[in-house]
């Protein structure tokens, strides 16, 4: 369900806030009854989402769409090579 179609749907029991309050709740209490051993906020798991689609395409404008980015530039920031891609990439360059 899109942000939008969310908003919506919470807004007919409870007002937005309130509704988004309880799926953070939900969320800490599936990662606390899973054993993680630090809390990720919704932010992040967008993030990751995010960063595996890229790193699984190497193509920015589907990751864009996926993220539903206006601009390229803004996904650019999902795009961090890792430190093993890093090292992989520089170790076959010739010096």
């Amino acid at each position: 369900m899109s942000r939008a179609g969310a908003a919506a749907h919470c807004s007919t029991f409870l007002n937005e806030a309130a509704c988004y309050a309880g799926s953070q709740s939900r969320f800490a209490w599936w990662q606390r009854r899973a054993g993680f051993d630090r809390h990720y906020g919704f932010h992040q798991l967008r993030h990751s989402a995010v960063t595996n689609v890229y790193r699984a395409s190497r193509d920015l404008f589907l990751a864009q769409r996926f993220a539903r980015h206006a601009s390229p530039l803004t996904t650019v920031v999902y795009t961090h090579p890792s430190d093993e891609e890093m090292y992989d990439r520089v170790r076959d360059l010739l010096c």
